[in-house]
């Protein structure tokens, strides 16, 4: 299973500085408006690498309507109020992580990354094996949120 790469799109944002570039960003607040999502998945706020975090400010600064955020764990696991079940496509997920190889060298983060799912799994439903966990709400919520827990 692939990704459809015809709607892909690159800022071209520095690696390790994107809290520098996360303001107003007119590339990404037209591709916001031309694609007016509904939903927009991305690393929860909560996360500790700054790019990650960074990535939140971006789409705060920069989102102009409405539309509801699904917010994911890499390293820093949150209070999810969604479990996706994805014991059918764990080893998609596994494949996909592997395409990756350049992200696995320091650090094991494919089996990081599958053991936190089982764990998810473990801890809040039964009769999974892994799923993943989100914090869902809307943007406006979110944002909220995020600014709180910055003071």
């Amino acid at each position: 299973m692939k990704l459809d790469e015809s709607n892909l799109h690159f800022l071209q944002l520095p690696d390790g500085d994107l809290i520098n570039h996360s303001g107003s960003n007119y590339e990404f607040r037209q591709i916001l408006e031309q694609t007016n999502p509904d939903f927009i998945y991305l690393p929860s706020f909560v996360e500790k690498h700054r790019d990650l975090y960074a990535s939140n400010v971006l789409l705060k600064n920069n989102l102009i309507g409405s539309c509801n955020i699904a917010a994911y764990e890499i390293w820093t696991p949150h209070t999810p109020n969604r479990l996706v079940n994805i014991t059918p496509v764990v080893e998609q997920k596994r494949a996909a992580m592997l395409e990756h190889t350049s992200q696995l060298h320091e650090l094991d983060y494919l089996e990081a990354s599958i053991g936190l799912n089982r764990y998810r799994a473990g801890m809040y439903s039964v009769g999974i094996q892994y799923a993943e966990a989100f914090v869902m709400s809307a943007s406006e919520e979110y944002f909220y949120l995020m600014m709180e827990t910055e003071e």
